[in-house]
């Protein structure tokens, strides 16, 4: 039976909005009605309590468009994720470089398995030391590249989109309307049922397998990669582009 949901903010709810650069499936990862985000945002996953709202924003051509809006379920420290997912979460744990799957990190150890994130060992210190947290969701819309759903903020909310680091105590007064707004969007797309309403950006093509590998393993002969896939950004540049945006604070 199909249980419908109507967006509202808990009263000691926080929205924190960030912008996505690196739209690959793996933040969040969705699989079998579970949204999960445990990497990027560092700053936000080592702050963020049950029932906050995550927005994960892209620009695109002067306008603002929503990837994803998810409502924490549940803060898990990241290596107790890792172990749950080793235990009865085994499709969380990526098979191969092409696997979006976010527990990328085991329980003991500093080094990833190949993953679509491209996240690498160095990396550790970003997902797991500074972010903290692996947080779970079933009160999440993904809306991926807008394929089903163009899910664009109207004028008023746009300055929800930081042009660094994250928004969180600036969006207060804003919360109210973007609930308004997102319940009238879900109600005019047949969308009020949480999960999925869309593709990542960034998804693994086969016709560009030699860009794939270069690019989501970061490695040092990756000059110019992506080069056999017309028009698509090479990986490496949004991925650097997201560890850039990490280290920054929170937008006042």
């Amino acid at each position: 039976m199909e249980v419908l949901f109507m967006f509202t903010f808990a009263p000691h709810a926080r929205l924190f909005s960030f912008p996505v650069f690196f739209d690959g499936g793996c933040a969040p990862f969705v699989r079998d009605g579970l949204a999960s985000f445990a990497l990027t945002q560092p700053q936000v996953r080592a702050q963020a309590q049950v029932d906050d709202v995550l927005l994960g924003l892209a620009g695109e051509d002067g306008r603002v468009r929503m990837v994803f809006a998810l409502v924490v379920d549940a803060v898990l420290p990241w290596m107790d994720y890792s172990a749950q997912c080793r235990t009865g979460e085994r499709r969380r744990v990526p098979r191969n470089v092409l696997d979006a799957a976010d527990a990328i990190f085991p329980p003991q150890g500093r080094n990833p398995l190949p993953s679509w994130s491209g996240h690498i060992a160095a990396d550790f210190a970003r997902d797991v030391e500074e972010g903290k947290h692996a947080l779970t969701s079933r009160r999440f819309w993904y809306f991926g590249q807008g394929e089903r759903i163009a899910a664009w903020l109207p004028d008023d909310l746009q300055t929800l989109l930081p042009s660094a680091g994250f928004r969180q105590r600036a969006n207060a007064p804003l919360m109210p309307r973007f609930a308004a707004f997102f319940n009238e969007l879900l109600t005019a797309h047949g969308a009020q049922e949480c999960g999925s309403y869309g593709q990542p950006r960034e998804q693994p093509v086969l016709e560009g397998f030699d860009f794939i590998m270069s690019c989501s393993t970061l490695s040092a002969s990756a000059d110019g990669c992506g080069a056999q896939v017309e028009g698509r950004v090479p990986l490496d540049v949004l991925r650097d582009a997201e560890r850039a945006n990490d280290a920054m604070g929170e937008a006042l």
